[in-house]
Order: structure tokens, then sequence, then C-alpha cells
């Protein structure tokens, strides 16, 4: 098996550890029935209590027809809902017990899996990890999801 090319581009390195440790996730993930993705979309909506899905959109910078997609899936497998928000136009999301209880559960499977990954990273690799990606992203220092 050939070697894999070490490139010099930051993107293509990012995007290579990126899938990587979503693996890792997404494994811990699958006994859940969920994703690392699904599991932090659950995550925010627990943060944000019913947000509307532009609150949801924002906070998680992703586009609304990609957010949609993502929730009907989560929606369809019976996790989150949509409810009437404070005037007709506007709907909200929750979590459904389900939902809620998979997000706890999964929480502690997620704390594992990032405690894994800082030994990984070795003493202070964590701190200089994130600091290198708040440069990289200084909107997202100090969000948790």
């Amino acid at each position: 098996m050939a070697e894999p090319f070490k490139s010099v581009c930051i993107s293509t390195r990012l995007r290579r550890a990126t899938r990587k440790a979503n693996a890792i996730y997404d494994h811990a993930m699958e006994k859940h029935g969920i994703t690392i993705a699904q599991l932090s979309l659950l995550r925010t909506i627990r943060r944000l209590e019913r947000p509307t899905l532009n609150q949801l959109a924002q906070a998680t910078e992703l586009d609304a027809s990609t957010l949609g997609r993502n929730m009907r899936v989560l929606e369809k497998a019976g996790l989150t809902r949509f409810e009437p928000g404070q005037d007709k136009r506007t709907r909200v999301l929750s979590l459904t017990e389900k939902g809620d209880a998979i997000t706890d559960r999964a929480n502690h499977d997620w704390d594992r899996v990032q405690s894994d990954l800082k030994s990984r990273l070795g003493p202070g690799g964590f701190d200089t990890l994130f600091q290198l990606l708040d440069a990289l992203d200084p909107d997202n220092e100090g969000r948790s999801t």
C-alpha cells in the first residue's frame, strides 16, 4: 500500500484530520443510531432551548437547505419536533423524550472519545490545537456544542 501523500496544503490536511476524527466519533455514536454531526445538532438545540430554524442555522453556520434536510432526518427518527412559536409564522425546534435520552447517552460516549483524543494529542496538545483552530476561526472562540 502506498504511503499517503503529505500535503503542505492546510485545507487538505485539515479535511483529512477532520474525516479521521469524525470517523472515530461516528463509530462511538453508531450504537445510538446517530452521527457526530447529528449529536452536535441535538446538543445545540438543547443549548438554545427551542430555537427557530434560522437561529439554529446561525448557531451552526449551516445553510438553511442543508439544515432543513438534516432536521427532517432527525424528526423522522423521532428525535426532534417542530412546535408552534410565539406567532403563527414561527416554528421552533425541540428534542423529543427519545431525542433527549439519546443525547444524554451519546454525550457519555462523546466524553470518552474526547478524552481519548486529548490523550492522543499529548500534554498540552489539546490546548495548542484549539489555539491554532481559534487563530483560523476567531469567531468560534469560546463556543460549545
